[in-house]
């Protein structure tokens, strides 16, 4: 039996060592890898806040993303955050690194891909940030 049980959340914790107690009751041989998180929660939701912020300040700028489809013609539609990521995000990050999920990125992988995108924006003149605790609570206040 191949389980895995993350021992960062009480219930990971309890289950885990429930079945090491089972195996230690049946005598068993185990191995237990450790299968280090890529990142965490807040992390995923800083990096979907993130292809937020792109296709918004892209739609500001007045930069359309160009689909060409329905008899090869150019149609311009605005950016939305899932359209950033599978269309400019993803792409980058296939090329880099060779694998298409967001969920294997480590912080390293994501700050590669974040200065080639923080380039080409500031060529266009926008700035853009990676979101982070200040921005959260700057957000949260009300003036």
């Amino acid at each position: 039996m191949n389980e895995q049980f993350n021992t960062g959340t009480d219930t990971g914790y309890i289950k885990a060592l429930d079945q090491l107690h089972y195996y230690k009751s049946i005598g068993a041989i185990i191995e237990m890898p450790q299968i280090k998180m890529t990142r965490s929660s807040k992390q995923n939701s800083a990096l979907h806040l993130f292809f937020t912020w792109c296709s918004n300040s892209l739609n500001d700028a007045g930069i359309e993303y160009k689909y060409t489809g329905l008899k090869l013609k150019e149609i311009e539609i605005p950016w939305t955050p899932s359209l950033f990521k599978e269309m400019t995000w993803k792409p980058i990050q296939r090329t880099l690194f060779e694998f298409e999920s967001t969920t294997k990125l480590n912080t390293t992988q994501i700050n590669s891909i974040l200065d080639i995108l923080t380039r080409f924006f500031a060529e266009r003149g926008i700035s853009i940030n990676f979101p982070n605790q200040f921005d959260y609570w700057l957000n949260k206040l009300d003036y």
